[in-house]
């Protein structure tokens, strides 16, 4: 019988959607976020965020988000970083959270392979997705899910599947993808 539990990761955007931190037009997106996390809770499937979505929620807003870092602390678990072969001096991630070997050399072949489909290479938002991909490669997570097609739309990783949240409609749609 084949394991149908995934290792999903969730991207910072899909958290903000999550905790209702969206315009009205846009509650489609908190309504679809929480429908999608509920079910994958429901079905048991592995809900992680890595170290660089808990760094990008905590500069978003300040304190205002201590009760919803807390909350995505009891859904999901944390994945050991991974640092996209940057210098050591620009590492942005506690030591003790990194789960690679810095300057591995399968993470630096990734983080070449990402970074060439990045489409600003030099935002610093870009090198942060860079990270979350790579964490999510190295982790063996099988799906990462995100709300944010301008950076992700372009990257392929083998045994990844990246799915827009945004494009999910329903639950149903979401479960199917997931098959």
């Amino acid at each position: 019988m084949v394991n149908s539990k995934k290792k999903i990761l969730i991207e910072t955007s899909v958290w903000v959607s999550y905790f209702g931190d969206r315009n009205i037009e846009n509650n489609c997106r908190i309504k679809t976020a929480r429908e999608v996390i509920s079910f994958c809770l429901k079905e048991e499937h592995e809900l992680l965020y890595c170290h660089y979505v808990l760094r990008e929620l905590q500069n978003y807003e300040g304190s205002k988000r201590k009760k919803d870092i807390e909350e995505l602390k009891n859904i999901a678990k944390e994945l050991p970083s991974n640092i996209g072969a940057e210098p050591c001096n620009k590492i942005e991630v506690p030591w003790d959270k990194i789960g690679s070997v810095w300057n591995n050399n399968e993470e630096n072949k990734q983080e070449k392979r990402i970074e060439a489909s990045l489409p600003d290479k030099n935002n610093k938002s870009n090198k942060n997705d860079r990270k979350i991909l790579l964490t999510a490669h190295q982790q063996g997570v099988n799906i990462l899910l995100h709300e944010n097609p301008k950076d992700f739309k372009k990257i392929k990783l083998d045994n990844i599947q990246i799915i827009n949240l945004l494009e999910v409609k329903t639950v149903d749609e979401f479960r199917n993808l997931i098959k």
